[in-house]
Parts: structure tokens; C-alpha cells; sequence
């Protein structure tokens, strides 16, 4: 409905509620309306008779006067082709248009690239109506693209990637020609012992890989005999397991010798090393290295003790008791001292030891019930450093009178003269009283 603009209901003051739908007039406290005064009211918008279903008048007595309209057919729709604004019931008989189109059959809408009203088709990318781009699309899908597949199913814009055959022809494969043109080798059909291919070594006579890039020279683990792996060599006279050796200074078989300080030839002077004389007894020498003995040669020096029994036994430098033995012949009783150089002094027929170890000898004859004995002691138990008393000279063992036998030994036991070791000035020529010819 539209907005009321004119009526007797507005003249005579009606109470007007007004909706979309509904129209209502009530009279408050006023005169009712003459009939046949004139129109009762009247709407800015007209509306048909199909919008209304009914009209309810009251009169002044309050009775309620009903008006229903006379039914009228048609289509009450009005946005149907055939709509009846007079119709007031709907007999199902609209007519509408096509769906794009008005009831004179005209296209209201957009046509489409198939020239049809209101389609949706649109040309893609390569031109076609309605297509997908696929008939220009590139190996990536992109419409009009320069992506392209290479043999091994990469698709993309850079030939420089793309792959290429193996010496094998398998496109995008990695076999490669080794070293000794053999596709997919590994270098083992050429290879030498090393593993190089076309390389130049090869099995001396000991099996082993030599020459080439072994850094090993062929047939070097022979020995002077032509063993592989032998231990014989050859001396500095060349003569193959011989004992011929180097001195000091470098001569094959030269008798020059390091001192103890590590001179050639030196006297042990220029590092204080000289062996201090062994007793305080004397220093008369009465018999001398080598002489001949029966079965044998003299091993040392016998140092004269004038008949007296108990003069000292010094250390002839640092180091320690290595043995002691006690017997009733021989050596009688003897220290075995083990010089810090590697050298051995030996002292034979003495009196007696130091005060500690004679107990040891005690408490071992004892335990033994025995006289004689051999005792090793522990490297260093009984460490005596250069001119400490370690004995005192005697007359045990077989011997003719009392003095001290003093050897000097090297490291493997061989016995050497111990006047190398001291400078004894001797003044005096020999004599020759007597000479001697023994047959062998």
C-alpha cells in the first residue's frame, strides 16, 4: 500500500494503524461517517483488487458489515507475461519467460562466445571457445609457455640442464668410460698391484707391490743372501752376517770407541766419567789383564793389599748392586756391581759386604743351611753412588795371600782391560828374562 493521501477518514479523525499489509480505521470519541458522503480513503500507490482479501465496515451500532468481493480468474501475478490486474483469484494459468529473456522473447542478458544468451563460455588463452588452455599449453601447463620436456622428463626453459646419454645410451644415466675405456668399469681390468689403473707396478719375488706409485723398490725385503724377509745383512766390509763394524769416527773394523761422554776416542775426562780406583789398598797391580792361567787368561787386575784384610771396596761410579755370591773356592765372596753406564765392576775375594747386606747373607745362609749362595737383587734396592764403600777387601776363595781381583765388564758380559780406564803412569821398560816356546 501506499501512503494515505486524502478521505473521510481523515476528515472525521479516524485512528489509523498502517502496515505493508493491513489498513486499519477506528472512530475515537468523533462522529461516525454518512453513508454516501464520498470516498472513504485514498493511497498515494493504487493496488488491484488481487491484493485485497477482504474489506470489514462497521456501522454505528457496532454490527459488523462483511464485503466480499465477486471472484475474478486469471494470473495474479504481475510479473508473469499474462498477468490480470482485475483478477482477484489465481487460476494457475501465468505464463513466464525464458530464463535470460522478456516476455517478447529478447535477450536481457550478455551473450557468451557461443552466442548464446546469457552463457558462460569465454575464449581461453589459445583462442578456443570454451577450451582449457590445453591446446597451447606448454609441458608445464602454462598457455603459450616455452617449457620444454627433454629425454629424461624434465620440464623447464634451461637446455643447459638437460640430460644427456651415458656411454651406456640410457638417456640421463651415469655410467662413465673408466680408465681403461671399458662403460662402467672400475678401473680394475687395467689396474697393477696398487690399483692403478694402467699403472706400472707389479709383484717382486716377495710378493710384494712394488715400483710404480708404491714408493717400494722391487726385491728390497731380500737380504744379503736373497731371502725375502731374511734377517742377514751386510757388514761395513761387505761380507753378508758379518760381525765387521763401524767405529766411532766411521772406519770399517777401526778400534776407536765413544767414552762415556759420548767422545770418540775421549777419556771420559770431559764429563768427570773416569772410574775412580777401586780400593784405598794400593794401587800395586800384581797381576794384569790376559795374562795366562792355566786353561784360561786372567779376567782382571790383582791389586796388592800388603797381607791386610778389611781396606775398602769403592764404587768405581754411580750405580748398584747388581748380585753377590759366597763360595769357598773361586771368587769367595764377589759383588757384581752394575755401573749406571752399562758396564759391570766386578769384586772378588773380599772380607766382607756392607753391614746390611752382610745380614741378608746371614738370614739367606740360614734359611738355606747353606754356605754358599747367589742372590740378584732388584734394580737399584742398593744404589751407591761414585766412591761410597760398597765391601772391604779379604782373602776368600782360592787365592794364595790376601788382595782384591777387580773386573770391568760390558754390556754383554765381555771382560775388557781396566787399565783403559785409569792413567797409570809407568815409567819403567820391561826386561826380558827368560824367553819361552811353547809347541800348540
Amino acid at each position: 500500500m501506499g501512503n494515505i493521501i486524502g478521505g473521510k477518514v481523515q476528515e472525521y479523525q479516524f485512528k489509523i494503524q498502517k502496515t505493508d499489509k493491513i489498513f486499519d480505521a477506528e472512530l475515537k470519541g468523533g462522529n461516525p461517517i454518512p453513508s454516501g458522503t464520498g470516498i472513504l480513503v485514498e493511497f498515494s500507490l493504487p493496488f488491484y483488487q488481487t491484493c485485497m482479501t477482504e474489506i470489514i465496515f462497521y456501522e454505528d451500532g457496532g454490527w459488523v458489515l462483511s464485503h466480499d468481493f465477486n471472484p475474478i480468474y486469471g494470473c495474479t501475478d504481475n510479473v508473469a507475461c499474462n498477468f490480470n490486474p482485475k483478477a482477484n483469484k489465481d487460476d494457475d494459468t501465468c505464463n513466464y519467460p525464458k530464463k535470460y529473456y522478456n516476455c517478447n522473447d529478447n535477450c536481457i542478458a550478455e551473450f557468451d562466445c557461443f552466442e548464446e544468451c546469457g552463457g558462460t563460455a569465454t575464449l581461453d588463452e589459445c583462442d578456443i571457445c570454451g577450451g582449457d588452455n590445453s591446446t597451447c599449453s606448454d609441458c608445464a601447463g602454462v598457455a603459450n609457455g616455452t617449457n620444454k620436456l627433454d629425454n629424461c622428463g624434465n620440464c623447464d626453459q634451461n637446455i643447459s640442464n638437460d640430460c644427456v646419454q651415458d656411454c651406456a645410451g640410457t638417456w640421463g644415466g651415469d655410467l662413465e668410460i673408466d680408465e681403461c675405456n671399458i662403460c662402467g668399469g672400475d678401473n680394475s681390468t687395467c689396474s697393477d698391484c696398487a690399483g692403478v689403473a694402467n699403472g706400472s707396478a707389479f709383484l717382486d719375488d716377495c710378493s710384494i707391490c712394488s715400483s710404480g706409485q708404491t714408493n717400494h723398490i722391487a726385491n728390497s725385503d731380500k737380504d744379503c743372501f736373497g731371502v725375502c724377509f731374511g734377517k742377514s745383512k751386510l757388514d761395513c766390509a761387505g761380507i753378508c752376517d758379518g760381525n765387521t763394524k763401524e767405529d766411532c769416527f766411521g772406519v770399517c773394523d777401526g778400534k776407536s770407541k765413544k767414552d762415556r761422554c759420548g767422545i770418540c776416542d775421549g777419556d771420559n775426562t770431559s764429563c768427570d766419567a773416569r772410574y775412580i780406583w777401586p780400593t784405598d789398598a794400593s794401587k800395586t797391580v800384581t797381576a794384569f789383564f790376559a795374562e795366562e792361567r792355566p786353561n784360561r787368561y786372567h779376567a782382571g787386575l790383582d791389586i796388592r793389599t800388603y797381607g791386610k784384610i778389611g781396606n775398602k771396596i769403592f764404587a768405581t761410579s754411580d750405580g748398584y748392586i747388581k748380585k753377590i755370591t759366597v763360595n769357598t773356592n773361586k771368587y769367595g765372596k764377589a759383588i757384581y756391581f752394575q755401573l749406571d753406564d752399562g758396564n759391570v765392576a766386578l769384586y772378588a775375594h773380599l772380607n766382607n759386604f756392607t753391614k746390611e747386606i752382610d745380614n741378608i747373607v746371614r738370614s739367606l745362609q740360614e734359611k738355606n743351611n747353606k754356605y754358599s749362595l747367589h742372590y740378584v737383587f732388584e734394580p737399584n734396592e742398593f744404589r751407591f753412588n761414585k766412591g761410597e764403600t760398597i765391601g772391604y777387601a779379604g782373602d776368600t776363595g782360592s787365592l794364595s795371600g790376601p788382595h782384591l781381583h777387580y773386573e770391568l765388564r760390558d754390556s754383554t758380559g765381555r771382560p775388557f782391560n781396566p787399565l783403559y780406564e785409569y792413567n797409570i803412569i809407568d815409567n819403567r821398560s820391561p826386561v826380558a828374562n827368560n824367553i819361552a816356546f811353547i809347541p800348540l
